[in-house]
């Protein structure tokens, strides 16, 4: 009776695995095809203009020293007193 059990157990597993059902892998949808669209990057800064330098006097008082400068137009004048020896630089 044994073998009556095991044989009909063996064939029922067999049944039972033959018949499950396969399940499919769905492959997501593809989206939608959009337009092509161009993004174009932000344009780059501007480039920061030179400073000019203004007409007038400059006086800096610090611990390294004194330094004075003048500008007239295209002459200007510097002096630089640090120290205790002095400089004077004339650019015409």
């Amino acid at each position: 009776m044994k073998k009556i059990v095991l044989t009909f157990s063996m064939f029922a597993i067999m049944a039972l695995v033959s018949c499950k059902k396969e399940e499919t892998v769905v492959p997501p949808p593809v989206p939608e095809a959009t337009p092509d669209v161009v993004i174009l990057p932000p344009p780059p800064p501007p480039a920061p203009e030179k400073e000019v330098e203004k007409d007038g006097t400059t006086i800096s008082v610090g611990s390294d020293g004194v330094e004075v400068s003048t500008k007239n137009g295209d002459k200007k004048t510097v002096i630089d007193v640090k120290d205790g020896k002095g400089k004077i630089e004339i650019k015409k």
